[in-house]
């Protein structure tokens, strides 16, 4: 969910596998609590350009794990409004490969 016209973003639902890479649950918490700075700040750019751009988002990276693992991931963002002026919330799809199997 998009908050404050985008000063901060809701985790609306996560889902068990990014739970799983993540060692906890992040749903209904927001991005601004997220407690990896630069994760916390690859996320509020992404998710407010695709929010103030009001256009799709496509990109891919790569996380290292705790036991030096590297996994790709794939991260689409679409913007949806609920007027014809203001996005109000980011459909998010992340895509990992290899699935990860030991948490981050």
């Amino acid at each position: 969910d998009v908050v404050d016209g985008g000063r901060d973003f809701r985790f609306r639902l996560i889902g068990s596998i990014v739970d799983h890479v993540l060692q906890r649950s992040y749903t209904g918490t927001m991005v601004s609590d997220y407690p990896r700075r630069s994760g916390r700040q690859h996320l509020m750019t992404l998710f407010t350009n695709t929010a103030l751009e009001r256009r799709p988002y496509m990109g891919s990276g790569k996380v290292t794990f705790i036991n030096f693992k590297q996994i790709t991931y794939w991260t689409v963002a679409l913007p949806l409004c609920d007027d014809e002026a203001s996005v109000s919330t980011l459909l998010v799809s992340n895509h990992f490969s290899p699935l990860p199997t030991t948490p981050l």
